[in-house]
């Protein structure tokens, strides 16, 4: 009777050490994911349209009616704007026209190297070199001008490098990067990176 307990018990063996010897076959089970010897470069690309940003929700915490404001640009040659349109960026404006109230964004990819040319011309003209919180890997240069008798509208223009771009963010309100982060964040998710 012993023998025969022996052999059914040996019966249920087999078919589980032959399901061990399958599984060890097709490799070993880890809960932890092995990194990969090479980092995976990520691309990305200007947006698409104006409306496809993220820009026009964060403008709408402070500005509820805001819209995308239809705008054909037509940069003089030279400029940081035909630099922008010229090498496949795209330059948005969103806010309430008639009130002259918003921002304008613009996205381009920094090929041979734009943002870079452009730097000591931002110094010679006020902008200060900032960090953006959230972005240790950004370069960044901030103009700013208070409204005052020789100035009518407050400005607040951010030059930024970010991820192979440059970023350009106008608006009349704000005074440090800082207050106007919200926009900051939105214009850096604009950026698709490229599937």
């Amino acid at each position: 009777m012993t023998s025969s307990k022996n052999w059914k018990k040996s019966k249920l063996l087999i078919p589980l050490g032959a399901a061990t010897l399958l599984l060890s076959a097709c490799g070993t089970v880890s809960s932890k994911p092995t990194p990969s010897s090479t980092p995976i470069e990520v691309r990305y690309r200007v947006p698409a349209s104006c409306d496809s940003t993220g820009m026009l929700s964060a403008i709408k915490t402070s500005i509820s009616n805001a819209e995308v404001i239809s705008t054909q640009w037509t940069p003089a040659p030279g400029t940081e704007l035909a630099d922008v349109i010229d090498h496949g960026g795209i330059a948005c404006s969103y806010g309430v026209q008639s009130a002259e109230i918003g921002a304008t964004a613009m996205w381009v990819e920094n090929k041979g190297q734009m943002f870079e040319y452009r730097i000591p011309s931002w110094l010679n003209t006020g902008y200060k070199r900032v960090d953006i919180t959230g972005y240790p890997k950004s370069r960044a240069y901030l103009l700013f001008k208070p409204q005052s008798p020789t100035q009518e509208f407050r400005v607040w223009q951010l030059e930024m490098l970010i991820n192979g771009f440059w970023i350009r963010l106008s608006t009349s309100s704000g005074d440090t990067s800082e207050s106007n982060l919200h926009l900051i964040i939105a214009a850096v998710k604009s950026i698709h990176p490229i599937a």
